[in-house]
């Protein structure tokens, strides 16, 4: 569900208050970390 919202919003947003697509807001990557990183920080 959370990966569908993720996808969703920019183009929400973009409909709804007219912003340029080539805005880098809409262009970011996220980061992914495993789910033990804060474990294991120190180590990364």
């Amino acid at each position: 569900m959370s990966e569908v919202i993720r996808k969703d919003v920019p183009g929400r947003v973009r409909e709804k208050f007219g912003f340029d697509e080539k805005d880098p807001f809409f262009n970011m990557q996220t980061f992914r970390a495993s789910k033990d990183l804060s474990e294991k920080h120190d180590d990364v």
